[in-house]
């Protein structure tokens, strides 16, 4: 008798958990094996009349340095060699940069360089992260009216600011599997 009475707890157990509460551990499965990321958008191209591009956006990795960490290295000037050739920057403007009292600092944030030279440096202190950069063919020459976008992507100026709406975008989601 106290083993059906056991057994009887344990089915009934069993059925809460299996039935009842599947939702429940179903939605506790999927979120230790998935992770959901925000994708920013890419803001929308502006184009001329002959659909030549007069402003665009790539992505460019940014490099970021810790200038008190770069600045203790013992291989500061091999580390600073490096940078030079990956950034295409004159090494002074790179020692004015790493002069600044700031935890950290863009090094590239206006120079395009390829994955491939971000990912080799592999220098302490340096780190590599991807970043929207709108790119203005045209130059200075057709800024009044494409105009200009600010750090957070937005139009404010001339062409980029009246469509900003339609340049903006919609952010997407990314699902990783762990």
């Amino acid at each position: 008798v106290f083993g059906f009475l056991i057994l009887g707890v344990l089915l009934t157990r069993l059925f809460y958990l299996q039935v009842v509460r599947q939702e429940y551990y179903a939605k506790v499965s999927r979120d230790q094996h998935e992770q959901r990321k925000r994708v920013p958008p890419l803001r929308g191209r502006i184009l001329d009349r002959m659909l030549e591009p007069l402003a665009y956006t790539i992505i460019n990795p940014t490099l970021t340095a810790e200038p008190r960490r770069l600045n203790k290295s013992p291989n500061r000037a091999s580390e600073l060699d490096r940078l030079v050739q990956a950034t295409g920057q004159p090494r002074q403007e790179l020692e004015k940069k790493l002069r600044k009292k700031s935890p950290t600092v863009p090094l590239n944030d206006r120079v395009l360089m390829s994955t491939e030279a971000a990912d080799s440096l592999r220098i302490p202190g340096i780190s590599s992260e991807m970043a929207p950069k709108r790119i203005y063919p045209i130059g200075a020459a057709g800024a009044h009216v494409t105009g200009f976008i600010n750090v957070d992507q937005a139009g404010t100026e001339g062409t980029e600011k009246a469509y900003q709406e339609e340049l903006r975008g919609a952010p997407g989601w990314a699902t990783f599997f762990r």
